[in-house]
């Protein structure tokens, strides 16, 4: 697991190894990992080619990456944008109720986050080639 709040990264579930760390800038000898999963985070990131950046640094080569987000239009998406925070946080809870200590809401930027559609997928080869880590 990782993250950048030492708060939310001690939330993580037993056996998880743990790394706090800005995930759009990870220490350079953290690649080690065969496959990165987000869940819910890439719309949080307010810089997406950084996180992108980010996440491939943390991979082998050869490794995968793969981003479980809201996308354009849908309802997280929609509440995030129309709503103010306040009012928001008040329709989650009863939509949705939750432990507000162990799931807390934060702030939505949705860079990238917008489904499958052309604009992403010639965006991702300029940024890959950017990450891609060269060898002597």
């Amino acid at each position: 697991m990782v993250d950048i709040d030492a708060g939310e990264l001690a939330k993580a579930p037993p056996g998880y190894g743990r790394l706090l760390a800005d995930i759009t800038n990870p220490p350079a000898d953290a690649s080690s990992f065969d496959l990165v999963i987000t869940r819910m985070l890439a719309e949080h990131v307010s810089d997406a080619a950084a996180f992108d950046r980010g996440v491939r640094s943390l991979l082998r080569p050869g490794g995968h990456a793969l981003h479980l987000f809201p996308t354009l239009w849908s309802l997280p998406f929609i509440a995030n944008r129309l709503l103010p925070d306040r009012l928001a946080d008040r329709v989650l809870a009863r939509v949705l109720p939750r432990d507000r200590e162990q799931h807390a809401k934060f702030r939505a930027y949705y860079h990238w986050c917008h489904g499958p559609t052309s604009r992403p997928h010639r965006r991702l080869p300029a940024v890959s080639m950017a990450a891609t880590p060269t060898t002597n």
